[in-house]
């Protein structure tokens, strides 16, 4: 059976393939960095936000700050990360 460390690095390799098949650039998460836009993919690990033209950030959920509930799909958020690298979902817009 894989531990939680195999399974999180097996869904972050999922989204990134995702990522390229829909030829998009992904970007890292920085400290400090606010990211808008909607929510593309989820799942128990992480969430997929589009964040420019073509874009995507892949957010751990485990590093959001008491998010509860989590943003779905299509719904269009942003997130902050402050200077420890934690986020922060400062809104939760409406669905596109």
């Amino acid at each position: 059976m894989p531990t939680e460390q195999e399974r999180i690095a097996v869904s972050m390799a999922s989204f990134a393939d995702w990522i390229i098949k829909v030829k998009g650039i992904q970007r890292d998460v920085k400290p400090g960095h606010l990211c808008i836009g909607p929510i593309q993919k989820t799942d128990e690990f992480h969430i997929v936000q589009k964040t420019g033209r073509e874009d995507y950030t892949i957010h751990r959920i485990d590093q959001l700050c008491d998010t509860l509930p989590l943003p779905g799909v299509g719904q269009s958020v942003q997130i902050k990360y402050d200077v420890e690298g934690r986020g922060v979902v400062l809104n939760t817009g409406r669905y596109l």
